[in-house]
């Protein structure tokens, strides 16, 4: 039971270490590479969507901080970037 059970972590370990990266057929590395910072520059162009409030504030004092650069903002701009690269003929592979 130990055995599979030390297996089944090893495995769960290994798949979380897995890696994706951009790959398009005859591209190299620094062509892939400008294409990212070219896609990831078009996406932190667009503005933001504007956020409505949905609970009151805290209370404790604190204000949004930079940090919170939010998680929605930052998920748009991965999806936008995402969206260009493939659009650019690149998929993201497993490492």
């Amino acid at each position: 039971m130990d055995l599979r059970l030390a297996a089944l972590g090893l495995a769960l370990v290994a798949g979380c270490a897995t890696r994706f990266d951009w790959s398009k057929p005859g591209a190299t590395q620094e062509a892939i590479d400008a294409d990212l910072r070219a896609c990831r520059l078009a996406a932190e162009s667009i503005p933001a969507l504007p956020r409505v409030r949905t609970a009151p504030p805290s209370g404790t004092g604190s204000s949004t901080t930079g940090s919170e650069l939010d998680a929605d903002t930052q998920l748009e701009r991965a999806q936008r970037t995402e969206a260009c690269m493939r659009s650019r003929g690149y998929e993201l592979v497993a490492r």
